[in-house]
């Protein structure tokens, strides 16, 4: 490989993770935008980080409220689920913007002949040509895969290096580079959400689910650098699940979603609308006797 197909490949990495930085999270759990898409538990109950007006911002830094990240699932928990809907297709679209953009510039330095691809393609085990193009663009596609998650978990804007979990990016990566994988990952994180409640477990096991795909049935057609490129994505996303994993290990993780809870409110609702027609029926029956007498 060439010094100049070296340096390009930094250049993408450099690119994703340009892309990668967006701040959706903060971005809308702060100031106006916060405000304006409001807090329904907020406003009901007073919020339990202390901001009574979904405003995150004007006390604290997403990062120090709920779990200190800065995706999707901190911001339905500090601001609302209006928010935390469009922070999940912010961050979606950020990775696919930059598998895009990665792969048409490696593309174009290809098509003007900018890059020299005899030994990559002898490296590949191809005989040169398309074959040689054709692994060096996933090989970008690679490096855009682990610059965009950096970009997205590893913030330099952050003082402590510390941004989202990278599941909705990674989702954005699976979206353009394997669709039909994304979308078994995707079932079974509802899945495991719907039966357990907990997010940090749905994520943990869709990632596991696509490294074992990306390993052990799709390494062949994805060739060995979008199986790496996929295999530091999916590592990338569990480090940054490693406090969610303690805490699930001392039973301390908090539900997102507790499907017991909810049945109970549903029965004590119903016993609730029972009674209600159980005296309702009674006083009529009164009136009715009084109105004979």
């Amino acid at each position: 490989m060439s010094i100049l197909a070296i340096c390009f490949l930094v250049a993408m990495f450099v690119c994703a993770y340009t892309c990668g930085l967006f701040p959706s999270g903060p971005l809308l759990a702060q100031g106006r935008v916060s405000s304006l898409l409001g807090n329904h538990r907020g406003n009901r109950n007073g919020n339990r980080n202390g901001n009574r007006n979904g405003n995150v911002g004007a006390s604290k830094k997403l990062t120090e409220v709920g779990s200190g990240g800065t995706g999707a699932t901190n911001v339905l928990r500090s601001v609302g689920l209006l928010a935390a809907a469009i922070v999940l297709i912010l961050d979606i679209g950020k990775a696919v913007l930059a598998l895009l953009l990665v792969e048409k510039l490696a593309k174009y330095m290809l098509d003007g002949g900018w890059l020299a691809l005899d030994a990559l393609a002898v490296s590949n085990g191809n005989g040169g040509g398309n074959g040689g193009g054709d692994y060096f663009i996933s090989l970008c596609l690679a490096v855009a895969v682990v610059g965009c998650l950096c970009g997205h978990c590893f913030p330099i804007w952050s003082r402590n290096l510390r941004g989202g979990k990278g599941v909705a990016s990674a989702a954005g990566l699976l979206l353009v580079l394997l669709p039909s994988l994304l979308l078994t990952a995707s079932l079974l994180w509802l899945g495991v959400f719907w039966f357990f409640g907990y997010s940090s477990l749905a994520s943990l096991s869709a990632g596991l689910f696509v490294l074992l795909a990306t390993v052990f049935w799709l390494s062949e057609p994805l060739g060995w650098g979008l199986t790496w490129g996929l295999t530091l994505g999916v590592g990338i996303v569990i480090f940054r699940h490693r406090e969610n994993i303690s805490r699930l290990w001392r039973g301390e993780e908090k539900r997102l979603y507790d499907r017991k809870k909810l049945d109970r409110k549903k029965l004590d609702r119903k016993k609730l609308d029972r009674k209600k027609r159980d005296r309702n029926k009674s006083g009529r029956k009164k009136n009715s006797k009084l109105d004979t007498s």
